[in-house]
């Protein structure tokens, strides 16, 4: 089957561990194809330049030589490397970015599944994929490169988008194969305080679920340790910035933590950049949903959410539906704001397979078995384009849908829904 997502360059840099490796097929003089909406504006081709200017030297000179600056301005431009003084230069930026942001990239298992995330504060809170931690107020087990585990609470979860986040609440005690007598009935003793602890916060849990008079409050459980340390994190920057045709990097724990191989890097570029998705041809495989995409300063810019039809073609919830929603997200609630359509399509395709209760859809004409080939603008092809063409729809706002029916197309307008506007919290 051919992709339908555009041709952007033949060059491919995947890192394991201590070793990058560039798979050159061939250099492209081009950059993007006419597809992919060619970049050749000056001021975007001296944006990612200037921008390396702008920084104080004590700030850039951990990533990159001050020489080799001139020899990365291609990184916005959509190009490939058109030297091998830029291919050099490319080949050690990547390589200062890996030390970077190694640290602060973690594996996450929260009993059900495992995927990656990565922390952007101090105070240890973790961006991933909804779909990596499922539910809020569950405890899931963070791994770092290092080896050093933490527990954390899963919060909020926005399943339209598939963005969630988790915080660190404490640290797990690292286990010496020679313990004392004395380490072991202490931590014995630790082990047993803590669970009796959390018994007892149940059994409130459980008086207060009997007991409608009075609220209901949060288990002790979740308590964040006043002891945690200080963790490595990574800056957030506005997708809103990301152009079509820049570099940036996937990073993720494919299969997990694996210390001898490290952190797996594959660099490629942005394909399109939307409010609610991005796409790019940066190879993705299971484990590193919830991983980090970063630009070429190691900012996070969004997250993976799902792998397309192919394997270079990958799906990411862009950085800003973290940051637009933070102070919901940081509580453990479930936020669908997905517009009311009242429609439901067969798995993976775009083919109607059920209405809901006072369904909008059908309300404005559509039936079962019609395939989606349109949305306003947007074409439609199958399950995630649908997501991707109604994730900026509004309440009460008219959109054209265009279905091919027994092999003719036919036009409706439907009037979006409005969803409660409750959100639910996890237990």
């Amino acid at each position: 089957m051919k992709s339908r997502f555009p041709s952007i360059g033949k060059i491919q840099m995947i890192r394991f561990g201590k070793t990058l490796f560039f798979l050159v097929l061939t250099f492209s003089v081009a950059g993007l194809s006419s597809t992919a909406a060619q970049v050749d504006d000056d001021s975007l081709t001296d944006s990612i330049y200037e921008q390396f200017k702008s920084l104080e030297l004590d700030q850039l000179e951990y990533l990159v030589e001050p020489d080799a600056i001139e020899d990365l301005k291609f990184t916005s431009t959509g190009e490939a490397p058109e030297s091998l003084e830029e291919l050099k230069a490319m080949q050690a930026h990547v390589q200062a970015l890996y030390e970077k942001v190694e640290p602060a990239v973690v594996n996450i298992n929260n009993g059900m599944g495992q995927g990656s995330g990565v922390v952007i504060s101090r105070d240890g809170y973790i961006l991933t994929a909804a779909h990596v931690i499922s539910t809020p107020n569950l405890m899931a087990d963070i791994t770092f490169p290092d080896g050093t585990k933490a527990k954390a609470q899963t919060l909020g979860l926005a399943v339209g988008v598939d963005a969630g986040i988790l915080r660190i609440i404490r640290m797990e005690k690292k286990k010496n194969r020679r313990r004392s007598r004395e380490e072991t009935k202490q931590e014995d003793d630790d082990s047993q305080k803590q669970k009796t602890e959390e018994d007892d916060a149940d059994e409130k849990d459980a008086e207060e679920e009997k007991d409608t008079t009075r609220p209901r409050r949060r288990s002790d459980l979740f308590k964040v340790d006043p002891d945690l340390p200080e963790f490595p994190y990574l800056d957030i920057a506005d997708s809103n910035d990301l152009s079509t045709g820049q570099w940036v990097i996937a990073i993720g724990h494919p299969g997990g933590i694996n210390k001898e191989r490290g952190l797996v890097l594959r660099v490629g570029r942005i394909g399109s950049a939307k409010p609610t998705v991005i796409r790019t041809d940066c190879t993705l495989v299971g484990g590193d949903s919830g991983g980090p995409l970063i630009d070429m300063f190691g900012r996070v810019v969004g997250i993976h959410s799902r792998i397309g039809g192919e394997l270079r073609d990958n799906f990411h919830v862009p950085s800003n539906q973290f940051v637009n929603q933070w102070d919901e997200l940081k509580e453990p609630v479930v936020i669908d704001r997905e517009p009311l359509l009242g429609l439901q399509l067969e798995k993976r395709t775009n083919l109607v397979s059920g209405f809901g209760r006072s369904s909008a859809a059908r309300r404005a004409g559509l039936q079962l078995k019609d395939r989606i080939i349109r949305i306003d603008d947007k074409e439609v092809f199958d399950y995630w384009q649908f997501k991707e063409a109604i994730g900026t729809l509004k309440p009460s706002q008219e959109v054209e849908f265009e279905v091919l029916r027994k092999g003719e197309k036919k036009t409706f307008v439907v009037t979006v829904g409005r969803k409660p506007s409750s959100v639910a919290r996890g237990r």
